[in-house]
């Protein structure tokens, strides 16, 4: 999940009052993730600070081989963050990331 998006998002519904928490400080937003629980404080009007505390991340896999067309074996890792996300090294494949 983003946490700079969730931070906005938690941001812009207080100061804008499109919801009312039950308990001021509070919120919980459910996210195809899971809930994500928001902690904020005010000051006047205004959201001063927003501490979230995320879906649980994890590795899932390690070291797995993918043969990827045009590019060789890729060693890459998959790890759970509210997404699925895989990262992997070209050091070995003769690539290297351009802009």
């Amino acid at each position: 999940m983003c946490g700079a998006g969730t931070i906005g998002l938690a941001t812009v519904v207080i100061e804008e009052g499109l919801v009312t928490p039950k308990t001021p400080g509070t919120l919980s937003i459910e996210t195809p993730a899971g809930r994500v629980d928001v902690q904020y404080e005010m000051e006047g009007d205004f959201v001063k600070s927003v501490r979230l505390f995320n879906v649980a991340s994890y590795l899932h896999s390690a070291d797995i081989e993918v043969d990827v067309p045009g590019v060789g074996r890729l060693v890459v890792d998959i790890a759970y963050s509210g997404i699925s996300m895989r990262w992997s090294s070209l050091s070995g494949t003769g690539r290297a990331l351009t802009a």
